[in-house]
């Protein structure tokens, strides 16, 4: 029995991330900047989870058989979690090093940037679920179904 862990991960990135750009943007909306703190580390929280999604998400890529649909969709979607695990990881930094003494142009261009990763996440799990909800990518039932198909598909 396959058991995967990119499922059970996924979630924790999503909501950590949206949280910290909630907050971030409370931050800059209340100009109160007490709450910084706060948002930064729940950033890094959000950034090691997407860290494991990637690792376990190339264990689940190898337990899943590919189809010409679930690879095409495959690619994008494993090509977004690299760019935004880099993304978020960048954001960390320069929130770790300007947290005291941001400015709020700064800190606006900084949430622009946050929240297009946050979109960029939202739309690399819609992939991720098309591959699962469309295609059956990691269903045990059509794991037979995929290999049979396509198997005869490339015997011709």
């Amino acid at each position: 029995m396959d058991f995967f862990f990119h499922p059970k991960w996924v979630h924790f990135p999503i909501a950590l991330l949206i949280t910290a750009g909630g907050i971030y943007l409370w931050t800059l909306l209340a100009k109160d900047k007490s709450w910084l703190r706060a948002a930064f580390l729940i950033h890094i929280l959000g950034w090691i989870g997407c860290v494991a999604s990637v690792l376990t998400g190339r264990q689940a890529e190898n337990l899943i058989v590919h189809t010409p649909a679930i690879q095409d969709l495959l690619s994008l979607h494993e090509r977004l979690g690299y760019l935004i695990t880099w993304l978020f990881a960048m954001l960390g930094i320069w929130m770790f090093l300007r947290l005291k003494k941001i400015a709020k142009w700064e800190l606006i261009l900084f949430s622009v940037l946050f929240w297009a990763g946050n979109g960029t996440m939202a739309y690399m799990g819609h992939l991720g679920g098309e591959m699962v909800y469309q295609e059956g990518a990691g269903v045990a039932p059509m794991k037979e179904i995929h290999q049979e198909h396509y198997q005869h598909d490339t015997k011709e």
